[in-house]
């Protein structure tokens, strides 16, 4: 029964994931993404093909007694040690409007950095992101960020 209640949570989007450190609730699709970000060396074969589908699997473990996560169950909380993600990755698509690109320099110096940022755009449960490029030339790099946003940003 406490089972079929978490399964049924999970499927509602109810934040059924208890951090036993700050007690804050989240969702899978929360812990989800902290599980791929914690995998930041991994790469993941996605295509430019709508018809191309990726199976993912990711493991992840919480072997800390201080800081994992519990589940509240009828019959008391449930110490999670452990989830096996299971989802795909689809390419999709989209045209969205570039809403900012700035630059940021010394007068008379070279760029220190140059930004262009894109219209946030609705993930379903997951929430509101948005893309930005920030070019550093002293770093020889850009970095590619994908920014969550509120409700009250713009």
């Amino acid at each position: 029964m406490a089972l079929e209640r978490i399964e049924a949570a999970e499927k509602s989007a109810e934040p059924i994931l208890r951090s036993s450190a700050t007690g804050q609730r989240s969702r899978c699709e929360n812990a989800f993404l902290a599980a791929i970000q914690a995998q930041a060396e991994k790469t993941w074969p996605v295509r430019s093909d709508p018809s191309y589908t990726l199976n993912v699997i990711v493991d992840a473990t919480y072997p800390n007694r201080n800081d994992h996560f519990l589940v509240d169950t009828e019959i008391g909380p449930v110490r999670i040690r452990s989830i096996k993600f299971r989802g795909e990755v689809a390419y999709e698509r989209l045209q969205v409007p570039m809403i900012r690109q700035d630059e940021y320099r010394n007068v008379g110096e070279e760029a220190i950095s140059q930004i262009t940022a894109f219209q946030p755009v609705d993930l379903g449960r997951m929430g509101r992101f948005a893309l930005e490029f920030h070019r550093l030339p002293s770093l020889g790099c850009t970095e590619i960020l994908l920014r969550r946003h509120t409700i009250d940003e713009a």
